[in-house]
């Protein structure tokens, strides 16, 4: 479930910015979107590396590929406290 979860925030994150797998390919220096394709679906694991480079290329916080959606909510209530702020 973990690699079909990053696959999916990695498309998801895509979409938003407007990109093309074909782009995303060329980003993370892939031969061909058939890459992306698999990495999103979830039949190709994610590398360390790339997922740094996913980080770094999509401008995106590591948590947001790796914390599930249920607990993301409660950590950044839990940051927003600790600075003082009201959860948004």
């Amino acid at each position: 479930m973990a690699m079909r979860l990053i696959g999916m925030r990695i498309k998801a994150l895509r979409e938003e910015r407007k990109l093309f797998q074909d782009d995303l390919a060329q980003l993370f220096g892939f031969k061909d979107r058939q890459t992306v394709s698999a990495i999103e679906t979830g039949a190709r694991r994610v590398t360390a590396d790339e997922l740094v480079l996913a980080v770094e290329k999509l401008r995106a916080p590591l948590d947001n590929f790796t914390v599930p959606a249920r607990r993301r909510r409660p950590l950044l209530v839990a940051a927003d406290r600790r600075r003082g702020g009201t959860a948004r």
